[in-house]
């Protein structure tokens, strides 16, 4: 039995910068151990390297040449960040290097090239497009949790037969949710009388506590505790079609589709709410297991008895369909592209070169954060 994996790739690259450490043009060549057989991703790592080359950064130019080569080796496709961790290893050793060659501080170099938090949407002249993003703010959030002016101060401190001591930067983009159908998403849900939620999706997770997610999605939107919410996936015979979790789709399309059918959900279920409680259904809140009248909290149903009225034909109001059961679509119009900033300190053995990690931090754009 074989599968592919996603690494085997060789980068080297040239930089044109300015006296004051301005990235003005980049020269990268990318060669890529293929290995025995093409998969329909097998390209991907490398387009995916030469195209978010740039990073973070503002670069102007850009010449990029990639070779991917067969072997007999295990295949190589679309695998853990598809070509991102390799273009961003390379441009964030490249400004360090710069860094040392002119005399800079590396935090310093990466705040001059940065893209501003004010040119956003940005498009790279490679022609990726950053939707949004404030890389400085990130950077200086993680310098300050790490504390580096105080290790770089330990640093010039140490003795020459002292272990040495690093300090280490990088930032990086990442985008999420891939293109074509892959942008495409389904999702279906169903409210039965007890007020149990089960929730349909095409997204089969492995690990990544989808079923844990989508049931906060559930529980956020309808009042109800997420132990009320049964997530079923990976099954063809109850959801036939479904694209998985690939490019970190799960949450972004899989999710959205979700919380477009939730939304349906809840329109049906606060029309159903303002008649049993003589108002507006603009004026319906759903917590806690309870639907209230928002202008007169004292009036309220359990959720589990609004459920029970969508089932009952002499309960519910003229025109409406009983039952509660909805499905929606979402496609992602754009890959969004997060961002974030790590740094470190380590301490190196002189003699044995092992190295010792003192502290580490990790500043990220999560975005909008479903499970905290």
């Amino acid at each position: 039995l074989l599968t592919y994996q996603g690494r085997g790739m060789s980068l080297d690259m040239e930089a044109a910068v300015s006296n004051d450490g301005v990235l003005l043009g980049i020269r990268v060549s990318i060669v890529a151990d293929l290995g025995a057989y093409f998969y329909f991703t097998t390209p991907f790592p490398l387009f995916n390297a030469a195209r978010r080359i740039t990073g973070p950064y503002q670069v102007p130019a850009v010449h990029a040449q990639i070779l991917g080569v067969i072997t007999n080796k295990t295949p190589t496709a679309a695998y853990r960040g598809t070509g991102s961790p390799e273009a961003a290893f390379c441009i964030e050793r490249t400004l360090d290097l710069i860094a040392i060659e002119l005399g800079l501080d590396p935090a310093e170099v990466r705040r001059r090239n940065y893209v501003p938090a004010t040119a956003f949407p940005y498009t790279t002249c490679t022609g990726v497009v950053y939707d949004s993003g404030d890389y400085a703010k990130a950077l200086e959030r993680a310098l300050e949790l790490v504390d580096y002016p105080g290790w770089q101060e330990k640093a010039r401190q140490r003795k020459p037969n002292e272990p040495y001591l690093g300090i280490g930067l990088a930032t990086f983009i990442k985008s999420s949710g891939a293109g074509g159908e892959h942008r495409i998403e389904s999702a279906r849900v169903t409210i039965d009388s007890t007020g149990h939620v089960d929730v349909y999706t095409g997204v089969s997770p492995h690990g990544q506590g989808t079923e844990t997610t989508f049931a906060q999605i559930v529980a956020d939107t309808l009042g109800v505790d997420p132990k009320d919410v049964r997530v079923l996936h990976s099954d063809s015979s109850i959801f036939p079609h479904g694209i998985g979790t690939s490019a970190s789709r799960g949450v972004i399309i899989g999710g959205s589709a979700v919380h477009l059918a939730l939304q349906e959900a809840r329109q049906k279920l606060s029309f159903i709410a303002s008649k049993l409680l003589n108002c507006p259904s603009a004026d319906i809140v759903f917590q806690e297991g309870q639907v209230l009248n928002q202008l007169v909290p004292a009036e309220t149903i359990a959720f589990v008895q609004l459920a029970a009225t969508a089932y009952d034909a002499g309960s519910m109001p003229q025109g409406i369909d009983l039952g509660l059961d909805f499905e929606n679509e979402y496609t992602l119009p754009q890959s969004p592209v997060s961002f974030g900033a790590h740094a470190v300190a380590v301490e190196v053995n002189q003699d044995t070169l092992a190295v010792k990690i003192l502290r580490y931090v990790g500043v990220h754009d999560c975005g909008q954060i479903i499970n905290p």
